[in-house]
């Protein structure tokens, strides 16, 4: 194949399309003027004079959609976009192992009419929220509801969002918070409070963040009393997700 932009310059950041010799019969073979033994790997982006537009327009119609079709190569991993509004080719592209340049990043856990409590022991203590019941989502961000949290798999930046509807006892102030990595991030706090609200009233928050997350970073929402100890609360319904910008 001949590549169409000739972009000399090097690679300079992790950006990759990486793809693995699997052919039948174990065979040496060439993609994109390069040699590739079988079971061995190339990542189509460190040639210099392969660009994203190459790679885009070999897998609609040049050498690595028949590469593909033949079973001589599978995609072991991909960050460059591809996505798709053709649905054959989205799965063409996705049965190749490119599933994650099609779509998205995003994960989420909910809970839906929860009828649990959590005690908040200790005033102005914060304490992780064990009342997601679901894992609504899990595309490159793994979400894991039993331990309240969202770990991210590909570092890259992210929209984070949680909406939460809670009730507990009323003349009560409190904070929730987003933690990444145990750690309070500083733009994703909230303050609430059920003042002068009768009987057992149920308070709403949202926490919003656009923020660059690392591959491995963990994040959950907790939430502290400011104004006394031994309170309990319950989470009526809530979701909490990342997606990829």
């Amino acid at each position: 194949m001949t590549v169409g932009f000739n972009t000399v310059y090097p690679k300079q950041t992790s950006i990759n399309f990486t793809i693995q010799n699997t052919t039948p019969d174990k065979r040496t073979i060439k993609v994109f003027n390069t040699r590739v033994a079988y079971g061995n790997t190339l990542d189509l982006m460190q040639n210099p004079e392969v660009s994203e537009a190459d790679i885009r327009h070999s897998l609609i119609k040049g050498e690595l959609a028949d590469h593909i079709r033949n079973g001589n190569i599978t995609v072991v991993s991909t960050s460059i976009d591809l996505q798709q509004f053709d649905a054959q080719q989205e799965q063409f592209i996705n049965n190749a192992g490119a599933a994650l340049g099609v779509s998205t990043l995003f994960g989420e856990i909910s809970v839906q009419d929860a009828t649990a409590s959590q005690t908040l022991t200790t005033q102005n203590t914060y304490y992780l929220i064990n009342q997601w019941t679901t894992n609504q989502n899990n595309f490159g961000v793994t979400p894991n509801f039993s331990a309240g949290t969202l770990t991210i798999v590909y570092t890259g930046w992210y929209l984070i969002n949680c909406t939460c509807s809670m009730q507990s006892a009323n003349n009560l102030t409190f904070k929730a918070a987003l933690f990444i990595n145990g750690s309070i991030h500083v733009n994703g706090k909230v303050q609430f409070s059920t003042s002068g609200i009768s009987g057992t009233p149920t308070i709403n928050f949202t926490i919003g963040d656009i923020n660059k997350l690392n591959a491995g970073d963990v994040m959950d929402i907790r939430v502290t009393c400011t104004t006394g100890s031994n309170i309990q609360f319950s989470v009526l319904q809530a979701n909490f997700f990342a997606a990829q910008m």
